[in-house]
């Protein structure tokens, strides 16, 4: 990997901004508007888009942490329409958590081009546990989240 297109990911990775967006969308979810539809496709979006760079640029470490973190946010995005609430306040702390993973790990591959994660206990930790719970709400989505009730007579 080169230090080059580290530096060129940490450009566009702006975290204050996706923290910014995190935490509005957060308020969004709990009232039912237009708005709450347009953060969540944006910030959606912007993640997406912050995958793709890290795999034209062949981070690989980032970009296998995205796809998860990107599938976690993908359970928002996909049910936003029928996503009444939130059960679990510690997705968003979950999500704030990976976008300091994020930087981290660029900043350390930024010093480091040839970083091996693994021997960076610390990191390697926090990279792991940030994929589990990832994974976590994307198989346990009724924990996390709230959703309206389907109508059975429709069926």
């Amino acid at each position: 990997m080169e230090k080059e297109n580290v530096d060129e990911f940490l450009g566009y990775f702006d975290k204050m901004d996706l923290e910014k967006q995190f935490l509005e969308m957060e308020t969004a979810l709990t009232q039912n508007t237009e708005e709450k539809k347009q953060l969540v496709t944006g910030l959606f979006r912007t993640i997406h888009s912050l995958k793709g760079t890290t795999a034209v640029l062949k981070i690989d470490i980032l970009n296998k942490f995205l796809h998860i973190y990107e599938d976690a946010l993908g359970v928002i995005s996909r049910n936003i329409n029928s996503l009444v609430g939130i059960k679990k306040s510690d997705v968003f702390d979950f999500f704030l958590r990976g976008l300091d993973l994020v930087e981290q790990v660029a900043l350390q591959l930024s010093e480091n081009p040839n970083m091996i994660i693994k021997n960076n206990k610390e990191l390697f930790n926090l990279y792991i546990q940030g994929i589990v719970e990832a994974r976590e709400i994307v198989v346990q989505q009724d924990q996390y989240f709230e959703f309206a009730a389907l109508d059975e007579d429709l069926f």
